[in-house]
């Protein structure tokens, strides 16, 4: 069977390093492809660089189907596949997180138009449904405002690799140059302005944005946001909870892919003590406000 490599679907995927990728490809050499890749009929959904290599060295790789009744129930299973993953970069997992909350927000599921994870439950509902953005949050490990945040930062995102995938790919790699907030503030900007973010964030250059035709998105941002933005108390505090979520995310993902090796013997004692000589680390940091 032929694989179909769908854009769209690729292009939720991030571009291994060049020694990621020669890692994988030696370790496919010498042992072959031992993960099948995952397909959707004859679409491919995960195991792109498995696939590429595989065919590069001609080499067989075996394929496990998996159903969906949409291709935006697709999508969802790809982006809870590549959360999994240990090597995301912060906007890599912001960036997913969005777009997993404005997919499930919006799916519908009955005749009625009502959508599965409702924002609000109906009147005749045996129970109340969960709003998105609190389901999610518990999912991830993260607050409900950070999920409603990371829509925000998807939706820019997305504009702007309308423009320029590049733009994108430095972005989610974290060679924008460009923080999570100032993504944030984008989210109303013109075209002209989303344009010109993309232009400057190839370039490597963030430089103020000039919109005579939307002056009030929050442009005026340059690659060190605190140069053109007043900051307050919230938003500090902010700042502190987006890098706290992102780090109990990564623990709590490492802790679920290596359970089997942490439940031997001797090593879960050795994890706890590391946890607790990180936690001794960040009660250190207080030491910063003395």
């Amino acid at each position: 069977m032929k694989l179909i490599i769908d854009e769209e679907f690729k292009s939720y995927l991030p571009e291994l390093a060049d020694d990621e990728l020669k890692t994988l490809e030696k370790s496919i050499l010498e042992h072959g492809c031992q993960t099948p890749l995952t397909v959707w009929g004859d679409i491919l959904i995960d195991g792109h660089n498995r696939l590429k290599i595989c065919n590069k060295h001609n080499i067989e790789y075996n394929t496990s189907q998996i159903e969906f009744a949409t291709r935006e129930d697709a999508l969802v299973y790809m982006l809870q596949v590549q959360l999994g993953r240990r090597n995301l970069t912060p906007q890599w997992i912001s960036y997913y997180r969005g777009k997993q909350y404005e997919l499930e927000k919006y799916e519908i599921s009955n005749a009625m138009g009502r959508n599965q994870h409702s924002e609000v439950g109906g009147q005749n509902d045996p129970q109340p449904r969960e709003k998105t953005a609190v389901r999610l949050a518990k999912e991830h490990s993260v607050a409900p405002k950070t999920i409603k945040r990371d829509a925000k930062v998807a939706t820019v995102i997305d504009r702007i690799s309308e423009v320029s995938q590049e733009a994108k790919q430095k972005i989610l790699s974290g060679q924008g140059g460009i923080r999570k907030k100032s993504l944030e503030k984008l989210v109303k900007a013109s075209d002209e302005v989303i344009a010109e973010t993309a232009r400057q964030i190839e370039r490597g250059v963030i430089k103020p944005v000039e919109a005579k035709t939307d002056p009030e998105t929050g442009i005026g941002w340059t690659r060190d946001d605190t140069r053109d933005f007043t900051w307050h108390i919230e938003d500090v505090l902010r700042d502190i909870n987006s890098i706290a979520d992102t780090f109990i995310q990564q623990i709590r993902y490492s802790l679920k892919d290596h359970s089997t090796i942490i439940h031997e013997p001797g090593n879960k004692e050795k994890v706890i003590a590391a946890l607790e000589q990180t936690e001794a680390a960040i009660k250190k940091t207080k030491g910063l406000l003395s």
